[in-house]
């Protein structure tokens, strides 16, 4: 009779060992590697992606990930960071301004450029480490690990960071907590793709039933002070136009004419004047995401405001829509997309253009030209009468020009005939 030894009740030994390579993905070159995993941490994992998983909105995967992540990896802190170009948006909590720093900016910003995770056993045994927060908080950072997020279905590009700092018990972040920490940082990227279409999705809409609601007033409003005031609402809720700008050209006098409901503010440009000018000669759309970066921007307003002018969309409005090889009659200038944080898109292009067939028609027939035609033929009337008093000196030529004059006069500049 054989004697079977019982299997002995023991806990899971936490079996650790130095790994002397380092990845492409992470900075580490020496990483203590636990066996196994927790029950109570892992379960903890599974929580925090399945809130993450839930969320519809980009700015609530990152408030989950900051409550949660600290609960995940045991840590102190963990801050979210969003990559917007050149610059970090440090998400703070609801209702609170995200704040922004340079892209450069601490270990975030170097996971952020890299691509690669950092883990910092002691930040101050780190040349890079800045302690400028520790200083003014009263705060001391010791161990850092920070993990990039990249959107691998799309653009294959870092679009967030995820760091934690200062582990409960005091130990280095080991590879349990990069592995952990790596794959949040996958399912953050899968949620915020998510997220953004989702809101991509309701801002489409939002901006389908908008642009229609517009259009039915432009219909309705036959007068030009209500088409324009309808066309600048739309630029700042359809485009995120900060300043919207209306001139009509005059071809022949070669100008263009602020129209503005203020009566004490006319200002008048030549067509060789400004970028405005430039799409009125040619009759071809203009969208600049940095009107500095381009020879024909004319910053003299900015100067005299302290304006600053960053991004423009400029397009040409046509008579008749249909026929957008003749000479434009108007120029719609729009100015800053989002306080000009982004430039236009192809997209505004298109909303602005359909907006504009239906200024076109209108506008062709109301007093702003109807006024201006009448002066030209006035002009031409004067000079004819001129000429022929000369050449004729015993004959009279009488043109009742003071009753153009007054006629003209007497019109209402937003009125139509």
């Amino acid at each position: 009779m054989s004697n079977k030894s019982s299997p002995s009740k023991t806990k899971p030994v936490m079996l650790k060992r130095m790994d002397p390579t380092a990845t492409a993905k992470r900075s580490s070159t020496k990483l203590t590697i636990p066996q196994s995993v927790d029950m109570e941490q892992f379960t903890q994992f599974v929580r925090e992606i399945t809130q993450i998983s839930a969320q519809q909105d980009p700015i609530d995967v990152a408030y989950i990930v900051i409550a949660e992540t600290c609960k995940t990896l045991r840590c102190d802190r963990s801050s979210f960071f969003f990559v917007d170009g050149d610059f970090l948006d440090l998400v703070i909590a609801k209702g609170v301004d995200s704040i922004r720093m340079p892209k450069t900016s601490g270990f975030a910003g170097l996971c952020a450029t890299t691509g690669k995770m950092i883990n910092i056993p002691d930040a101050y045994d780190d040349d890079r480490f800045n302690d400028t927060f520790d200083k003014k908080n009263n705060y001391r950072t010791k161990q850092i690990l920070a993990c990039p997020i990249i959107d691998e279905q799309e653009s294959n590009e870092v679009i967030g960071v995820l760091q934690c700092i200062n582990k409960n018990d005091d130990s280095p972040f080991d590879a349990i907590d990069e592995s952990l920490l790596s794959c949040l940082s996958h399912q953050i990227a899968v949620a915020m793709r998510y997220a953004i279409q989702m809101e991509e999705a309701r801002k489409a809409t939002r901006q389908k039933e908008a642009l229609i609601s517009y259009i039915r007033n432009m219909n309705a409003n036959t007068n030009v002070p209500s088409l324009l005031f309808t066309l600048n609402k739309a630029a700042q809720e359809l485009l995120e136009a900060d300043r919207c700008t209306f001139y009509t050209i005059n071809h022949d006098a070669e100008t263009l004419h602020l129209i503005n409901t203020d009566a004490a503010i006319d200002i008048t440009l030549k067509l060789s004047q400004g970028i405005a000018g430039s799409v009125a000669t040619s009759g071809r759309k203009v969208n600049i995401p940095d009107c500095y970066k381009d020879d024909r921007f004319d910053p003299s307003f900015d100067k005299q405001t302290g304006y600053k002018t960053i991004s423009m969309l400029v397009m040409p409005v046509f008579a008749d829509a249909h026929k957008s090889k003749e000479k434009p009659i108007a120029v719609v200038q729009l100015i800053n997309r989002n306080k000009g944080d982004s430039a236009f898109s192809k997209n505004d292009e298109e909303i602005l253009s359909v907006l504009l067939r239906f200024v076109g028609p209108v506008i062709k027939d109301s007093a702003l030209f109807v006024k201006k035609k009448k002066a030209t033929e006035a002009k031409f009337m004067s000079d004819l009468s001129a000429h022929q008093m000369a050449r004729q000196p015993s004959k009279t030529f009488t043109a009742d020009l003071d009753a153009m004059v007054i006629e003209e006069e007497e019109e209402d500049e937003f009125k139509d005939d």
